[in-house]
């Protein structure tokens, strides 16, 4: 029973500072080098080598590079969406920073996966998902000390409590946020918004400032702007193009906006960037 989907996985340097920000899956963030800064909640952490941000849906969260820190925040990063629902509460009591002594071996599963997410040979998702359920054992087992025989998930195991932890996602907001990540190529208006969060849209205006701290629509961009970083590192596509599959209506206005935010051009953050890999599934 593989018990979860991977949804997203990367490899790359961080040098921007994202705003803190919520989504419905989980994400986990391994840190191969440099020092980072997270946020969960109201909590900061300092991120080193080894260390490992595990995110749960709903939760508010942010990183980025230590600001007194030259080297780059070198990171892998996987969000992936958990159905087993005894996985989902074992990892959502899970203390948000952890550090194991199995790092190195972390790192290779972290690199086959990437290995694999390049290739795409047969049977490349299966073969994914093997090695981040190595992942997650190392992770369980160094939190609690479990052996094997407790790392046997059942799904009816704590249903009646996960599928209570699920619908706190099944928010208004929840809901707009899905329909922008399914959407951004689009032409989004805040109608559109309110009507499949069935809020009106003061209240769901209210609830994305009080999550991520920005509107609705500035959201929309903010998601844009980073699946068109995503596509200059890990494609060849023309930044023309990268603007059009991204949702912007002009490559005049996107290269300007990209500068202005990221103090890069996009040709240049392509250059400055190469070596990040991103994958989405």
């Amino acid at each position: 029973m593989q018990g979860f989907d991977i949804l997203w996985c990367g490899k790359y340097s961080q040098d921007w500072e994202n705003e803190p920000h919520q989504h419905n899956f989980f994400q986990l963030i391994a840190v191969s080098g440099g020092e980072g800064v997270a946020t969960t909640g109201e909590e900061t952490h300092v991120m080193r080598r080894g260390d490992i941000l595990i995110v749960a849906p709903s939760q508010t969260h942010g990183i980025c590079r230590k600001k007194d820190c030259r080297e780059p925040l070198r990171i892998y990063d996987v969000k992936f969406d958990v159905q087993d629902s005894s996985l989902f509460l074992k990892l959502s009591a899970m203390p948000n920073v952890i550090r194991v002594a199995e790092f190195e071996s972390l790192k290779v599963y972290f690199n086959l996966i990437m290995k694999e997410s390049e290739q795409k040979l047969p049977f490349y998702t299966q073969t994914i998902s093997s090695y981040y359920w190595m992942v997650l054992v190392t992770l369980l087992r160094s939190n609690s000390g479990l052996d094997t025989p407790d790392l046997v998930f059942t799904a009816n195991a704590d249903k009646e409590n996960a599928d209570e932890a699920r619908q706190e996602d099944i928010s208004p907001m929840r809901k707009a946020e899905q329909y922008i990540q399914e959407n951004y190529i689009h032409h989004i208006t805040l109608n559109d918004l309110s009507r499949v969060a069935s809020s009106n849209k003061t209240t769901l205006t209210q609830m994305f400032k009080e999550a991520y701290g920005t509107t609705p629509l500035q959201y929309i961009i903010q998601v844009r702007l980073q699946k068109a970083k995503e596509l200059l590192v890990s494609t060849n596509t023309s930044v023309s193009e990268i603007s059009e599959c991204v949702g912007f209506q002009s490559v005049h206005y996107f290269s300007r906006f990209f500068k202005e935010k990221e103090g890069y051009s996009p040709l240049e953050y392509r250059m400055h960037f190469r070596g990040n890999q991103f994958y989405s599934f």
